[in-house]
């Protein structure tokens, strides 16, 4: 299996399985009924971003001994951008509520330690329940079962979604009046606003620059932008607080264009 290095950022978000399988001793191995591995008391959570690579489970979870993987589809929850700046310089995945739509995700379940594992390396994320979404997932495998949105976990984005306000026309006009800074700490809920769907780096680093005042920090190619950001806390933040102005309440909702 292939390492954290060489999972490029501006390539994010990375290769998921498209079958199901089974990650064992940091390896992933395809199996024809992982539920079966299911660990006791194991609780399903969605993976959206990079925790549905396995060579990102596997770093994050390197005790982990068996970590069940299923691709499933998840209904009425789509999935656009977290507001804030990763680490590694790349805009990161996020679920929002959103009628009608089917997005694909990648079922995992872990143990109480590999839970609690995961929650530590997610600071920008909260773990909710499918439920409070509205949302319901399907297994694959011809599986006819729906397992309950109360028991299947997903990380939601504490600073909100990045949305559509910050494609240069809609910020220009929307906040050119705006006599108060929102502080940054989380989504400002602006009227109207929707998420911008999840996409490639590049695109979205494209759609971005035009904003004047991400111009200088987004502009470049996918790989420059990362590196410029990954080695800049300050870019970073200060990408971060833009983005909030107008980030969506992942639980606001949205509807389909599908």
């Amino acid at each position: 299996m292939s390492s954290l290095a060489d999972l490029v950022p501006e390539e994010y978000p990375w290769a998921c399985p498209r079958v199901a399988g089974v990650l064992r001793a940091g390896r992933f191995v395809p199996h024809p009924d992982p539920v079966r591995e299911v660990p006791p008391g194991g609780r399903a959570v969605l993976a959206v971003g990079s925790n549905a690579s396995p060579t990102v489970l596997a770093t994050k979870l390197p005790r982990a001994s068996a970590i069940p993987l299923l691709p499933a589809e998840l209904h009425e929850v789509a999935i656009g951008h977290s507001a804030h700046v990763s680490r590694r310089g790349y805009l990161a995945a996020a679920p929002y509520a959103c009628r009608g739509a089917r997005t694909p995700v990648v079922l995992t379940w872990l143990s109480a330690d590999d839970l609690a594992a995961l929650d530590a390396t997610e600071p920008n994320y909260e773990r909710i329940t499918l439920a409070d979404l509205g949302g319901s997932v399907t297994l694959a495998l011809g599986r006819s079962e729906m397992p309950d949105p109360r028991e299947v976990d997903l990380y939601s984005s504490r600073h909100g979604l990045i949305s559509h306000l910050h494609s240069p026309e809609q910020h220009n006009s929307d906040h050119r009046d705006r006599d108060v800074e929102h502080d940054g700490h989380g989504p400002d809920g602006a009227p109207g606003a929707h998420p911008l769907p999840l996409m490639p780096q590049g695109e979205l680093f494209a759609l971005l620059a035009g904003h004047g005042e991400l111009a200088a920090l987004l502009g470049g190619s996918p790989a420059q932008v990362c590196a410029r950001l990954a080695g800049d806390p300050a870019a970073r933040e200060h990408v971060r607080r833009i983005l909030s102005r107008g980030a969506c309440d992942p639980r606001a909702g949205g509807a389909s264009e599908a």
